[in-house]
């Protein structure tokens, strides 16, 4: 079983595996193990759907496929939930153990991200800037028009957002 210390980091890492290639906002706070109205993990299909979003209603579910490593990621997270006992709940959890509230992502991201790795000390990390990371690294190389729409629309916004949140 990991620590406390451990565990954060792991959790740091599977939020930062999976934004960078599905950068959602808070909604991955939101996310359960078990099938229902709300987001989940699929474990056999290994895909997070999305149902209650904001913009569900405009694009209908959103099903996000695990890559390998984020799956390996979820793995051990999946693991370490076991471990304490958490196994219908939330798949984030906070530094008290307890569900991440998704107004308190940022400033979870914030703190983790300032404890534990050393290229971020005296920064503040949070959402939006992941956001921006993602949006300036994967728009770096000029894309077609329907790539920029297709990864908009995976981002759950317009072409024209994703060119404000891009860093040029």
């Amino acid at each position: 079983m990991f620590d406390k210390k451990q565990f954060h980091k792991l959790q740091l890492c599977f939020i930062l595996a999976f934004h960078l290639r599905y950068p959602l906002r808070r909604d991955l706070s939101t996310v359960s193990y078990t099938k229902q109205e709300g987001n989940y993990i699929d474990v056999n299909a290994q895909t997070l759907h999305l149902n209650k979003y904001k913009t569900a209603r405009k694009h209908g579910e959103l099903l996000y496929r695990f890559t390998r490593e984020q799956w390996k990621l979820f793995s051990w997270l999946r693991k370490q939930h076991r471990l304490r006992g958490f196994t219908d709940g939330h798949l984030l959890i906070n530094t008290y153990w307890k569900p991440l509230n998704p107004n308190a992502m940022t400033s979870y991201l914030k703190k983790v991200c300032q404890d534990y790795l050393e290229c971020c000390k005296g920064k503040k990390m949070g959402c939006c800037l992941l956001r921006h990371i993602v949006l300036s690294w994967k728009l770096r190389k000029q894309m077609s028009l329907q790539d920029r729409d297709k990864l908009a629309t995976e981002m759950c916004h317009t072409a024209e957002t994703s060119e404000l949140y891009r860093v040029k």
